[in-house]
Order: C-alpha cells, then sequence, then structure tokens
C-alpha cells in the first residue's frame, strides 16, 4: 500500500485516539464511559498496529514520528503508575505480606 493511502485509509482513526487524549489529559481516564473506555482501547491497538506497520514499510516517514508519538501518550494513559501511600505500604508490608 502506498503511503498515501495507509494514511488517507487510517486518519480517521488517528483523530479518533487524538480526541480521546485531549478528552483524558483534560479529565481523565475515571471521566470516561465504559463504551469510550473500549472505543479507546480499540483505537490504541489499531493505531498500535499502523505503527508497527509504518515503521516497517515506510521508516523514513513522517508518519512514524507522528505515529509513535500519539501511541506514547496514550500507553502513559493506560499503563500509568499508580502511587502508593505510605499508610497503604506499611499495612502491606506488616499484614499482607507476612501471609505469604
Amino acid at each position: 500500500m502506498k503511503e498515501e493511502q495507509f494514511i488517507k485509509v487510517n486518519s480517521n482513526t488517528w483523530r479518533e485516539l487524538e480526541d480521546f487524549s485531549i478528552i483524558i489529559n483534560k479529565k481523565g481516564v475515571k471521566n470516561l464511559s465504559s463504551e469510550d473506555v473500549v472505543k479507546f482501547l480499540r483505537s490504541f491497538r489499531y493505531c498500535s498496529n499502523n505503527l508497527a506497520y509504518a515503521t516497517t514499510h515506510y521508516p523514513k516517514s513522517d508518519i512514524v514520528s507522528y505515529l509513535n508519538s500519539l501511541v506514547s501518550k496514550c500507553h502513559n494513559h493506560i499503563y500509568a503508575v499508580k502511587k502508593i501511600s505510605p499508610s497503604y505500604l506499611i499495612k502491606y508490608i506488616t499484614y499482607d505480606f507476612p501471609m505469604f
């Protein structure tokens, strides 16, 4: 597939993922409906696959940089590290861990 056709076929999904990323940056993931979370994850997987395809077939193209940036932003939304409070850590060490 030519690069122009690849962009034309997939650009709507990329825009959708960008829109979700903007919403999540403003409001957080918790404010998305369950349907929107499913759409977000589906778009993320689709764009990740597009990134792999573009990296293979158009390695020196600007589209690879664009998709890499988009996918990495959304990856951070999905796999964000949760902060642990000190009281939870103390509870885990004194109570939960000894149970193992």
